[in-house]
């Protein structure tokens, strides 16, 4: 299977979760399963733990800890963040969807970020063409 980036599987994916069925309480109805469509792959709503074992198997990196967006600490009671300042990026990822939901950020503000952290050496091809994965120059929050 050919590798894409996090980045590039969300914005293909989003068409393929229609909104109505977002949920950021769902590892099947998230940001990161939009990804995993993009891919090939569904889940059934009840196959939480199934998902998120594909989502850490695929992008191995969400594991690692990030410096949480100011958009998430200035809601860190709220979402139970701890006081070093860092999350696994798959929190992160799962925060800010859930603030996609509430129309607070764009799902493009959440894909920049994951732009900013995800690893750059991943080579990616969608059919015969490459895809620009280039990092924008900003990062909104």
């Amino acid at each position: 299977m050919t590798e894409m980036k996090l980045s590039t599987a969300i914005a293909l994916g989003r068409v393929l979760l229609p909104q109505s069925e977002w949920n950021g309480g769902s590892y099947c109805r998230c940001a990161l399963a939009m990804g995993q469509m993009a891919i090939g792959r569904t889940f059934e709503r009840r196959d939480e733990c199934i998902a998120l074992r594909a989502h850490y198997t695929t992008w191995p990196w969400i594991q690692e800890q990030f410096t949480v967006p100011a958009c998430l600490l200035e809601r860190a009671l709220t979402f139970g963040l701890t006081s070093s300042g860092t999350e696994p990026a798959q929190r992160i990822i799962s925060l800010l969807f859930i603030l996609v939901e509430k129309n607070d950020i764009t799902l493009d503000q959440l894909i920049d970020w994951v732009k900013s952290v995800e690893p750059q050496e991943q080579v990616e091809a969608v059919g015969e063409q490459a895809v620009d994965t280039s990092v924008p120059s900003t990062v909104l929050f």
